[in-house]
C-alpha cells in the first residue's frame, strides 16, 4: 500500500518529505539501512550481516506498494532517506489478521526532532486504514529512549525475553515485546 507524499517542518530551516519509497529509491533505502545498522546497536542486525541487494530492495518496495496489508513509509531530506517505518501482518493466517508488526529506525543525526513520534502516529493511522486492530513491536530494553517513545505513543509491555541480544560492548539486553490496541 502506498503512503502519499506530504511535507513536514519538524526541523528549523528544513522541509522533509514523508512518502512511500519507490522502486527507484532502492539503492538509497539499502544505503540508509546499512548506515542505520552501523550507527546503533539497537537494530536487528549489524551492517556486515545485511545480505540484501539493490534488486532485492526493489522487489521488497514493489511488494509493499502492491500489497493491501503492508506499507513502508520513509522520511526524505532531499533524496536522502533519514528514517523509515514498516508495517506488515503479524502472520499469514486469518486468526492473526487483526495484528501487524512495525519496525522503525531514524538516522542518529536526526534523533530528538520528533521524527519517530511522527512515524509512529502515521503508521497507526495507516494500520487502522488497513483494518488492523493491534500494533506490535519489539525493542531492546537497553534502548531506553525508544522504550520511552513507545510508551508515550501508547504501547504497553506484554512480555520479554531475558538476555535476548548480545550487544557489541559484551553486555546482554532483554528484548521487550510491546503492543498497542487500536
Amino acid at each position: 500500500m502506498r503512503y502519499e507524499a506530504r511535507s513536514i517542518d519538524l526541523i528549523p530551516s528544513k522541509t522533509l518529505v514523508v512518502r512511500s519509497p519507490e522502486e527507484a529509491d532502492a539503492a538509497e533505502l539499502l544505503d540508509y539501512f546499512l548506515t542505520a545498522c552501523g550507527e546503533t546497536d539497537f537494530l536487528l542486525c549489524r551492517p556486515h550481516e545485511v545480505t540484501f541487494t539493490v534488486e532485492k530492495e526493489r522487489e521488497m518496495i514493489a511488494s509493499h506498494l502492491a500489497h493491501e496489508k503492508r506499507m513502508l513509509i520513509a522520511v526524505f531530506d532531499g533524496k536522502r532517506i533519514i528514517a523509515d517505518i514498516g508495517i506488515q501482518a503479524a502472520g499469514d493466517f486469518e486468526k492473526y489478521s487483526h495484528r501487524c508488526r512495525i519496525g522503525i529506525s531514524v538516522r542518529s543525526e536526526y534523533w530528538g526532532h520528533g521524527i519517530g513520534s511522527l512515524l509512529l502516529s502515521e503508521a497507526e493511522k495507516a494500520a487502522r486504514s488497513m483494518g488492523y486492530k493491534q500494533l506490535e513491536l519489539d525493542v531492546f530494553a537497553v534502548n531506553s529512549r525508544a522504550v520511552s517513545l513507545y510508551k508515550k505513543a501508547g504501547f504497553t509491555e506484554c512480555g520479554r525475553i531475558p538476555r535476548a541480544a548480545h550487544m557489541l560492548d559484551g553486555s546482554y539486553s532483554d528484548l521487550i515485546y510491546m503492543i498497542k490496541q487500536l
